[in-house]
């Protein structure tokens, strides 16, 4: 194969220093305009072009699909743009090269369970403090196992979310002699990339904790506009976040957030005299809450929520752990208020599959949380945060939505809204929600579980005032 000589751009001082320090599991803090972007793209195509395995595959994700495209898609043309015989695929946001047959492609995480089945030599993950945890977790870490792959995270600080437990664990890794770790991080004062008066000059128009946290990589920097942040303050410094043992002695409680084309998260707590201990957390998508009523020979039973939170080893009947023995069974399974809702396909609302379902072992009662305005739930919440103590492990990703969960930005006002930005962090933060109000309040389940106040029920009764006919509800 005849040599191919390409000629990339120079990289600067501190840029070389990371790619000397390149290795397998790499963690690069840098401040904005640093030029991580470009240096990350330069090393995926060098890796690409010496890569002797079969068709080696390489991704760029970034949070948004469309953010991967405005951030790398031209520069990567850019440096592709005289390699001969390289293929661009404008629509699918590729370039492929036939001297190996390596592809490079730029991806998003904002649909984690799209990435699945892929398989990858390297991926860069970049601005990773607005990423889906569970993209790593669950899609792109498993895309590396077969090959050995690599992996880059880089981006600024947002508080410490779980791009703080990926930095931490690499500088302790570093610190203790594993040469498969790199964690650097590069602040604008100490680079001299940016001037001193450009520096200044950016100060004096942004908050204080926004210059500290994108130009100074500050972990401490609070999110901007987020709901617990003083609350996890108090739970870190009371040490509220540590390897928890499920009690046996304990009834064990749930709490959902339950959607049809949306992630499901479920919160498993017990309430322990002043204490509420949270001790394990499920969250994941394109998952059905109940297996068929009449399943064919040999289908999977397992694979739905009902299955998923009965498996568990926890003991969630009251009647098991108190006296008298042989009192009716009695179980909290907190949900939210579109339980009521009806499945298109089956007609049947999600309270009525879950309570009557055929095979009895899966059979769950909600405690409907009737909707309300959901600042009172926010306010809850927090004094719920100020007595709960989380499983650092089992409670992970739950805790990351719980840190991220945020006010959205209106760009228009150049203020924060009085309602939350819905994104990844939502989900556990509504069952987390559910959670607090359903031990605050102990909302009484509805005799029917369709809300009174839901569009079909008041036309299906107005509908039969005019006929004449007999008010009624809906079955389950």
């Amino acid at each position: 194969m005849p040599t191919l000589t390409v000629q990339l751009p120079d990289l600067r001082r501190d840029q070389w220093t990371l790619f000397q320090a390149f290795t397998r599991w790499n963690v690069w803090v840098c401040h904005r305009r640093f030029g991580k972007t470009m240096l990350c793209l330069y090393l995926l195509l060098l890796e690409a072009f010496r890569n002797r395995q079969a068709r080696p595959r390489y991704a760029y994700v970034a949070p948004l699909y469309r953010q991967a495209k405005a951030i790398a898609w031209d520069t990567l043309k850019y440096f592709v743009q005289y390699i001969p015989g390289t293929k661009v695929n404008e629509q699918e946001l590729r370039v492929d090269f036939p001297q190996n047959g390596a592809r490079i492609q730029l991806l998003g995480a904002d649909s984690p369970d799209t990435l699945r089945g892929l398989y990858l030599d390297g991926a860069v993950l970049d601005e990773y403090a607005q990423m889906q945890p569970r993209a790593w977790r669950e899609v792109i870490r498993p895309a590396l196992a077969d090959r050995t792959g690599w992996a880059i995270w880089i981006g600024t600080p947002n508080g410490r979310n779980h791009f703080y437990d990926v930095a931490m664990r690499a500088q302790g890794r570093q610190a203790a002699g594993d040469t498969s770790y790199s964690y650097r991080i590069f602040r604008a004062s100490e680079t001299g990339i940016l001037s001193a008066a450009e520096l200044a000059s950016a100060r004096e128009t942004m908050q204080d904790f926004e210059y500290q946290q994108e130009f100074e990589c500050s972990w401490t920097a609070p999110v901007p506009g987020s709901y617990y942040q003083e609350e996890f303050a108090a739970i870190e410094r009371q040490g509220r976040v540590r390897p928890l043992v499920y009690d046996p002695y304990y009834p064990t409680c749930t709490a959902w957030d339950l959607g049809i084309n949306d992630t499901n998260a479920i919160w498993y707590f017990q309430p322990k005299g002043n204490e509420v201990h949270f001790i394990d957390y499920d969250e994941g998508s394109s998952t059905p809450l109940a297996p068929p009523d009449y399943p064919q020979p040999g289908a999977d039973l397992d694979n739905n929520w009902l299955a998923i939170v009965r498996s568990k080893p926890y003991i969630y009947d009251y009647s098991r752990l108190a006296e008298p023995r042989s009192r009716e069974p009695y179980e909290q399974h907190f949900g939210p208020h579109d339980l009521g809702e009806r499945e298109y396909g089956s007609g049947k609302t999600r309270y009525g599959i879950a309570l009557y379902h055929p095979m009895e072992r899966y059979r769950l009662r909600f405690t409907v949380i009737p909707r309300g305005p959901i600042q009172d739930g926010i306010a809850v919440a927090r004094r719920l945060l100020s007595r709960a103590v989380f499983d650092e492990e089992r409670c992970a990703r739950g805790l990351d939505a719980l840190r991220a969960y945020r006010r959205e930005w209106n760009e228009t006002s150049q203020a924060f809204a009085d309602h939350p930005y819905h994104n990844w962090a939502s989900n556990g933060s509504d069952a987390f929600r559910y959670a607090a109000i359903g031990l605050e309040g102990e909302p009484a389940t509805p005799e029917h579980p369709l809300p009174g106040n839901s569009f079909l029920w008041a036309r299906e009764q107005a509908k039969r005032a005019r006929t004449g006919r007999p008010l009624r509800t809906f079955r389950l």
